[in-house]
């Protein structure tokens, strides 16, 4: 007599009918949801989507550089929810925001006024944070 599909074959069903059941409950509906994907939706524009962002930046580590930065995100309506310094000695230092919930042209014109700072080296990383508002 053959022992079943095993125990990780049988969670993995087992976690599939419950998401689906899940999904069942939240759209207020019964069985799958097969015609979803032919609903005409509206996209945006990418200027006007709205979500926070993870920024990385290397800039030269002398006094003003923080208010330069904030002075060219706030001109463009962009708030900080945290920032951080890593000092990285010679003369350089990164700094790490993530911001609250900003329209992405916004940010987009934020960063280009940014980019042309002289105290700004190199913008390392920008990352949209979906999923948090």
């Amino acid at each position: 007599m053959a022992g079943g599909a095993g125990r990780f074959p049988t969670a993995s069903a087992i976690l599939g009918d419950v998401t689906e059941i899940v999904r069942n409950i939240r759209f207020g509906c019964s069985g799958r949801l097969n015609e979803v994907c032919r609903r005409e939706k509206a996209i945006l524009p990418i200027e006007e989507v709205k979500t926070r962002f993870f920024l990385r930046l290397l800039l030269a580590d002398k006094p003003g550089v923080l208010a330069l930065i904030t002075k060219a995100l706030s001109k463009y309506q962009v708030s900080l929810d945290t920032v951080s310094q890593i000092d990285l000695k010679g003369g350089d230092a990164e700094l790490v925001f993530v911001t609250h919930v900003v329209r992405e042209g916004n940010m987009q014109n934020a960063l280009e006024e940014i980019r042309g700072l002289d105290v700004t080296k190199e913008i390392i990383t920008i990352l949209r944070v979906e999923g948090v508002a």
